[in-house]
């Protein structure tokens, strides 16, 4: 972790829009693992959990 990161800084006033919320999730994974790098997918995750649970999981979470 960086340090720099302070999550209650970062959700002052609320995440009320889709770029706020992106934008959030991109410095929170810099801060506390690896930053979000365009190709990033977790596709096979999200069909092995669906297929276990035998349910759709919310097309935000795809879009994730």
């Amino acid at each position: 972790m960086s340090g720099s990161f302070d999550v209650a800084e970062a959700l002052d006033g609320g995440v009320c829009k889709h770029d706020q919320a992106w934008a959030f999730i991109r410095s929170f994974a810099a801060a506390w693992g690896e930053p979000l790098v365009s190709g990033d997918s977790l596709t096979a995750e999200v069909a092995r959990a669906e297929a276990t649970f035998g349910r759709s999981l919310p097309a935000a979470l795809h879009k994730f």
